[in-house]
């Protein structure tokens, strides 16, 4: 399962699913109230240019089959516009696993590694556990001493 929003301008939003995506005109009063509050969130990591004209938000987990496929597609779309503003939300429904991995990739922004770590994990094949995790890890070149710290300090 995978969920995108993104406010495109003023007065319109677009939706994308695993099917075609829709533009669907909404006026200004409509969009979600909780947007001004994703775009300031402190803990949800985000690629935030400051010359931005659209936000994006995902919302994916780790496990998610269709999210890994989507991830390629995103990055590309990251590196070919820099004028998006990327907000990661995580949605860990396929369990514990998902959990945990969702609150290292948060904690890793700490280290300024969380664009490695959810490509490193993102990466990932099969069920996630607690060995793949810290492969990804290391992969995306986290402290892992530290990432543990961080889960503590950054509550």
């Amino acid at each position: 399962m995978i969920g995108l929003l993104a406010a495109v301008g003023v007065g319109a939003a677009l939706s994308l699913t695993l099917r075609a995506p829709t533009i669907v005109p909404v006026a200004a009063a409509a969009v979600p109230s909780g947007m001004a509050e994703m775009e300031r969130d402190t803990v949800a990591p985000q690629i935030a240019p400051k010359d931005a004209t659209v936000t994006m938000v995902v919302f994916s987990d780790y496990q998610c089959p269709y999210c890994h496929k989507l991830h390629p597609e995103l990055r590309r779309l990251l590196a070919d516009d820099h004028k998006i503003h990327f907000i990661y939300r995580d949605w860990p429904i396929f369990g514990d696993a998902s959990i945990d991995a969702a609150r290292l990739a948060i904690a890793s922004q700490y280290q300024g590694r969380h664009e490695a770590f959810d490509d490193a994990l993102s990466a990932t094949t099969g069920k996630l556990d607690a060995a793949k995790i810290r492969a990804a890890a290391v992969k995306a070149g986290v402290n892992w001493a530290r990432l543990q710290s961080d889960l503590v300090t950054h509550r």
